[in-house]
């Protein structure tokens, strides 16, 4: 028999991330419409600001831009993210104007930063902190984007695995 968990869907338009993200619970589904600019590193902050350090970040985005690899690459050598893995799409050369270049310099250069290339389009953020297991899928690059966008944010370690599974299949 197949164990089915019940969520209680919140749905709400958002301003700011830091509003909401912190009141994350465990079992239910959060459903998040941006209306302004908002770069979805924002909830890997919000994570480190009230969990503490990442053990094991994984990113799924078919675009990402100069700021937030900077911004990533400061959390590695901060130690606020210990592990950092990064799907990107195999077209990464043409999306991307010469970043590619850039990200595999940084891989290079770091034993925990790791790069996969698969012909995607998902946008998934999988956030590890021990016991908390955040997992963020939605609509937004890892980019600023004046467009609204949507996101559904949840602490749910089952959902983290399924993602997590097909992300390093």
């Amino acid at each position: 028999m197949i164990e089915r968990k019940l969520l209680i869907q919140q749905n709400m338009k958002l301003s700011f991330l830091e509003k909401e993200l912190p009141r994350i619970e465990k079992g239910i589904t959060y459903t998040m419409i941006t209306q302004k600019v908002i770069n979805p590193y924002g909830f890997i902050l919000e994570a480190i600001k009230k969990n503490g350090t990442i053990e094991n970040l994984i990113i799924a985005t078919y675009a990402i831009n100069q700021k937030a690899i900077s911004i990533l690459m400061n959390l590695l050598d901060d130690n606020l993210v210990k592990d950092f893995t990064l799907l990107v799409n195999c077209n990464i050369k043409f999306q991307m104007k010469g970043k590619d270049v850039e990200l595999l310099a940084e891989e290079k250069k770091r034993a925990n930063f790791h790069i996969i290339k698969k012909y995607s389009h998902a946008k998934v953020t999988l956030i590890d902190q021990g016991n908390v297991k955040i997992v963020i899928t939605g609509s937004g690059n890892y980019s600023e984007n004046p467009r609204h966008e949507q996101y559904t944010i949840n602490d749910d370690e089952e959902l983290y695995n399924f993602y997590r599974e097909w992300i390093y299949d």
